[in-house]
């Protein structure tokens, strides 16, 4: 998904749950942001994503999101571990970025994968909201 997304010219960045430093998806999304431009913040690569969106729907093509692909939840070790890391990145695409953001996260999509019994201890504690996001559960043979 992250290459066809790379190829149709959409934005995407692959985090490893391993190497995160910290769980606080406030400094994850912004340390993207400012990956893509000097000292930016969420604002300024959503005010970036809407431009280019403009350039697009006058070029007839479509419009784009930020894709932030985070994989192995359950691998990050570090304040709070995979459990607190998983509720941060759930909290945040419940409520649209708008507990944490002053514009949202209108034009940023969120993956992430964990293993099972990581998302198992997540549920045992936490309600679950299916509007929210959507869950893949894929068993292994």
């Amino acid at each position: 998904m992250m290459f066809e997304q790379l190829q149709r010219g959409d934005f995407a960045v692959f985090l490893s749950g391993r190497r995160l430093a910290e769980s606080s998806f406030a400094a994850i999304v912004n340390s993207v942001a400012g990956a893509v431009g000097f000292q930016w913040k969420l604002s300024d690569l959503d005010d970036f994503i809407k431009k280019e969106n403009v350039a697009r729907r006058k070029a007839g093509r479509p419009p784009t999101q930020a894709t932030i692909f985070i994989d192995a939840v359950n691998e990050y070790t570090s304040g709070g571990g995979a459990q607190q890391l998983l509720r941060e990145l759930i909290d945040c695409v419940a409520s649209s970025g708008k507990n944490l953001f002053e514009h949202g996260l209108e034009n940023i999509r969120v993956i992430a994968t964990c293993r099972t019994e990581t998302w198992r201890g997540y549920r045992v504690r936490n309600a679950f909201d299916r509007d929210a996001f959507f869950a893949a559960v894929m068993a292994s043979r």
